[in-house]
């Protein structure tokens, strides 16, 4: 289920490291719905390229829900994203499996990704532990796939008043989070988590199990900064000095949202484009 990019090699001191992210470009062919705006998220994603493209970040993370449904969406918005000149990082979104059953299991293959979870060594000695929050969900799994029924009692059991859209993350997946954090914490290498849903502050996006993955990552201070998307109102809160960001959706309204965050040590500045909050963080030491 997981998977290992070793690119790089850490280093005690991260030095720069600049990534494009977005969020919830979330496109489909079809009617908008409020100023949920569907067929122009395609356009909205040919801007953030257009404009990331020549500013060279070392790689760009797209924080879930690439499409809002249908597997022919990937088609058109696929080949947009897939001529960043840098390493492109999917993150799987709830919507990314709004598809026939029949593609499901195929979903994360077609984003490019070996693994539904994964490390990825960057530059300057960072690294990012990608997490998907749909180990468990209403939306992820084939109907007659054993996890499906297994999603269910999963929210029953540890959510019940989240809103079925969310997700949770299983104990498979929590053993190899633990595993890559001691490793992470041992070797001091500073890491980034990037999940499609929130976990701090309190919000009805957030993912169902959100308290437990949350106090896991407040445990161990190599983990300097969490990402998300989802919430496509975007959120910023700090918890035991770990800073939590959740990146404002593409999607929404004419106004696009897409941003490049650059670290160095100890510092995180955001800029954002459009609907997207640009601002300065202090990372945990």
């Amino acid at each position: 289920m997981a998977a290992s990019c070793s690119l790089f090699s850490s280093s005690d001191s991260a030095g720069p490291l600049r990534l494009a992210l977005i969020a919830d470009c979330q496109f489909a062919d079809v009617e908008a719905r409020g100023i949920r705006l569907y067929r122009q998220a395609s356009t909205k994603l040919q801007e953030a390229v257009d404009t990331l493209a020549p500013l060279a970040p070392d790689a760009l993370v797209h924080l879930g829900d690439f499409i809002d449904k249908d597997w022919e969406s990937f088609d058109i918005v696929a080949p947009i994203l897939g001529a960043m000149p840098c390493p492109v990082y999917h993150v799987l979104g709830n919507h990314d499996f709004e598809v026939a059953d029949e593609h499901k299991l195929a979903v994360p293959r077609r984003l490019g990704l070996d693994a539904r979870y994964a490390r990825v060594d960057l530059p300057g000695g960072w690294r990012l532990l990608i997490l998907d929050g749909n180990d468990f969900s209403y939306s992820a799994w084939p109907e007659d796939h054993p996890r499906a029924e297994a999603s269910r009692r999963f929210h029953r059991e540890v959510s019940p008043d989240s809103p079925p859209w969310n997700g949770g993350i299983g104990p498979e997946q929590m053993q190899w989070l633990r595993n890559e954090l001691r490793s992470a914490e041992d070797h001091g290498t500073s890491t980034l988590v990037a999940c499609h849903f929130p976990l701090w502050p309190d919000d009805a996006h957030n993912l169902w199990n959100a308290a437990e993955v949350r106090e896991l990552l407040c445990d161990h201070s190599c983990v300097k900064l969490y990402l998300s998307g989802h919430n496509h109102a975007g959120a910023y809160a700090e918890r035991e000095a770990l800073p939590f960001l959740t990146l404002e959706g593409m999607l929404d309204t004419e106004e696009n949202a897409f941003a490049l965050l650059e670290l160095h040590g100890n510092n995180a500045k955001l800029t954002g484009w459009g609907r997207a909050t640009s601002r300065k963080m202090r990372l945990r030491e």
